[in-house]
């Protein structure tokens, strides 16, 4: 068995020169990261499918989600947030290594809009941002 990933060095990357030539920044706050990458599908059920249901994939649904500590002097953050409030699309990255790594680092990449954004505050613990990104036009999510 190779070595696994560790997620504690996967990465979350924003473009901060979006949609000029990129120019990317860590994110260095995040704590969870979650890429769904999903389709829809469309029933090709017919009386010769023997009883079961038969589906065929048809659009593909991209997801982004991922939490961060609120820290008001993190500009990632404050970019985040004002991103989210202005319906302004975003450009990220998400890797399970650093971004440059070489071959063996994988991932997903695509600019979207901030779909959600939801501010957690526990009773014990530290206050944490969640957003959801999902694709924009021209936007299409890729593997890297």
């Amino acid at each position: 068995m190779g070595t696994p990933v560790i997620s504690l060095d996967c990465k979350l990357y924003q473009d901060t020169n979006y949609p000029g030539a990129a120019s990317w920044a860590e994110i260095n706050v995040v704590r969870d990261v979650t890429a769904t990458l999903e389709y829809r599908t469309v029933d090709v059920t017919t009386r010769a499918s023997s009883g079961n249901v038969e589906e065929l994939n048809t659009l593909r649904v991209a997801r982004l989600e991922f939490e961060m500590l609120n820290d008001p002097s993190d500009a990632r953050l404050t970019a985040l947030r004002a991103a989210a409030w202005a319906k302004t699309v975003v450009h990220l990255r998400a890797l399970n290594g650093a971004n440059g790594g070489g071959s063996t680092v994988k991932g997903i990449d695509f600019a979207g809009q901030i779909r959600t954004m939801t501010d957690g505050q526990p009773f014990e613990g530290a206050e944490t941002i969640s957003f959801t990104l999902t694709p924009a036009p021209a936007g299409a999510p890729a593997a890297v």
